[in-house]
């Protein structure tokens, strides 16, 4: 059937994890989450810690443009906070180690997202290659695995670049599964969001959720 989807290759998460080593992107995660509760209730931290932690992904766009140069990076980050510190007159009594983490995680959510996008642009051209008419851009987990979990599957018709963004989310009082279909449109060459949704709809049954997405696909093969 022409309309069936690809398959992707490997998520862009796992690739990011195998080259960020999960302890160290923990303790970036831990940075951020302790740091700006923290200056929330230190007004005068506030603009000093914020400015330190853009001003120090700037020097790590620079200087890592990988995420493995990240890592070698990452134990001279702090030196880099109280450099930048001085040089501003930024001093004080701030913890330049938890700013520099917070800085590393900022630097490797850009690196991951620029990941996600070059491997989109990948599967994209495999699939026109192929001859496809969709490629599955994300690949959750099957509507009937068990149990039940949050997920989404976005797979892109290849010649105008509307997409169907399909959802499981769960109900937080019942466990029960909730169906959304999602209508977006996509640039064909690189999957990234042109504009806001355009429509949604939401489904308890899993029969009609897939009927539903037969039927949307059907119309945007027959160019809406």
């Amino acid at each position: 059937m022409s309309g069936d989807p690809e398959t992707p290759g490997s998520p862009d998460s796992e690739a990011a994890s195998a080259i960020v080593p999960p302890a160290l992107l923990a303790e970036w995660r831990s940075a951020e989450d302790r740091l700006y509760p923290m200056i929330m209730v230190r007004p005068e931290s506030y603009e000093r810690v914020v400015r330190l932690v853009g001003e120090t992904t700037v020097e790590l766009q620079l200087a890592c443009q990988d995420l493995a140069s990240l890592v070698e990076e990452s134990p001279r980050v702090a030196d880099r906070v109280r450099r930048l510190a001085d040089e501003s007159g930024l001093g004080g009594h701030l913890d330049f180690a938890l700013i520099g983490a917070a800085a590393c995680l900022m630097r490797y959510r850009q690196l991951e997202a620029e990941m996600h996008r070059e491997q989109r642009i990948r599967q994209i051209a495999a699939a026109v290659a192929s001859g496809a008419t969709w490629v599955v851009l994300e690949r959750g987990a099957p509507p009937t695995s068990w149990p039940p979990m949050p997920t989404t599957t976005l797979e892109m018709h290849l010649a105008s670049g509307w997409a169907l963004e399909q959802t499981i989310n769960i109900d937080g009082a019942t466990g029960a599964p909730q169906f959304v279909l999602t209508e977006v449109e996509l640039d064909p060459a690189t999957g990234e969001r042109q504009r806001g949704d355009l429509s949604e709809e939401e489904f308890d049954d899993l029969s009609e959720w897939r009927v539903a997405i037969d039927e949307r696909r059907h119309k945007i093969e027959s160019g809406h």
